[in-house]
């Protein structure tokens, strides 16, 4: 299976680079080294940075490689990842952590608090089930669903902040950070070109979109939110300055089994995948918790939009599966159509 997946990767990957050259050679006549754009397979999905300003073509690869650090570190599927060698050790002992994932698990159970453990980081076991009922082309039964829902519980991780550990304490637990980690590493990309004095810039990493102020002519950047039930057409535009832009959605991954779709999102509380709602998507200031909020909204549904009012310069758009859309109270007024 690894090696089906990283010879997808370094295809994509291939392609990406392809693109990007006949791009940039289209584009930029006179390359500068006051320009970046780079293009990556990380996350199992396409990650791009685009940078403008003073130095944009050292910052742009540092803060690729930032995320690239990140992608190894958090990729379950890698034998030799961080977070492999902590979900391995369950039960077992606590294992150091480089800072950034240490960090990153550290948001991830902040986000689990806030959202009362509807996003869930421990959620590992329960992705393992419905992964394998998907190859088998099956689906698990309610003592198998029962059986994992007891290993899901973010309050039983245990961080030591001083000597940057974690321990899961369970034997079968595990971390799967599908949910938080592309938004992070936008978060610390972001983070990493603001450092280095870059003055205009947009980040990608799937769904999560994060910005740097304007377009560097100041016209602002522009992100489309697609239609679910009509994936090609738009319903409408944002345009984040300093923010981001997080959708999620069950419209493009999901499986069918006995005639009906099941999504890849998950519901920690019942088990079983969420299918009411068919995308959501969130504006607000930190692209980490913009990817948390994303996932728990598509659980929560409406109900989520009460979470949502309370958050400062945080808005969201619900869309479910019939199409109709659901916002929070200040969204209104920044989507363009």
């Amino acid at each position: 299976m690894n090696a089906y997946r990283n010879l997808a990767k370094l295809i994509l990957s291939s392609c990406l680079l392809i693109l990007l050259s006949f791009f940039l050679v289209a584009c930029s006549p006179n390359p500068s080294k006051d320009i970046y754009r780079g293009a990556q397979f990380l996350f199992d999905t396409e990650v791009f940075i685009e940078a403008h300003g003073p130095g944009a073509q050292e910052a742009g690869l540092k803060a690729m490689g930032k995320m690239t650090t990140l992608d190894q570190a958090c990729n379950i599927y890698s034998l030799d990842s961080e977070l492999t060698a902590l979900n391995q050790a369950a039960g077992e002992k606590p294992v150091p952590l480089s800072d950034d994932t240490f960090f990153l698990i550290q948001r991830s159970l902040e986000a689990a608090k806030l959202t009362k453990g509807i996003f869930d980081p421990t959620i590992g076991p329960l992705v393992q089930l419905w992964q394998k009922a998907k190859s088998l082309e099956t689906l698990p039964t309610s003592e198998e669903i029962r059986k994992v829902l007891i290993l899901v519980d973010y309050k039983k991780v245990i961080l030591n902040p001083d000597l940057k550990t974690a321990f899961l304490p369970t034997t079968g637990m595990s971390i799967d950070l599908g949910g938080i980690a592309k938004g992070y590493a936008v978060e610390q990309a972001i983070n990493s070109l603001n450092q280095a004095g870059i003055s205009s810039a947009m980040v990608i990493a799937g769904g999560n979109i994060g910005t740097i102020n304007t377009k560097p002519d100041g016209t602002p950047w522009r992100v489309g939110i697609k239609d679910p039930q009509q994936p090609d057409c738009i319903i409408g535009y944002l345009e984040p300055s300093n923010q981001v832009v997080d959708t999620s959605g069950n419209y493009e991954r999901y499986f069918t089994q006995e005639g009906k779709k099941y999504g890849h999102v998950l519901n920690p509380r019942t088990g079983r995948p969420t299918n009411g709602f068919a995308s959501c998507t969130i504006l607000t200031d930190s692209p980490t918790m913009a990817d948390a909020l994303s996932t728990t909204l598509l659980i929560l549904g409406t109900e989520g939009l009460t979470l949502i009012n309370d958050l400062p310069n945080t808005q969201a758009l619900l869309i479910d599966s019939d199409g109709l859309q659901f916002m929070s109270d200040g969204l209104k007024d920044l989507l363009n159509k």
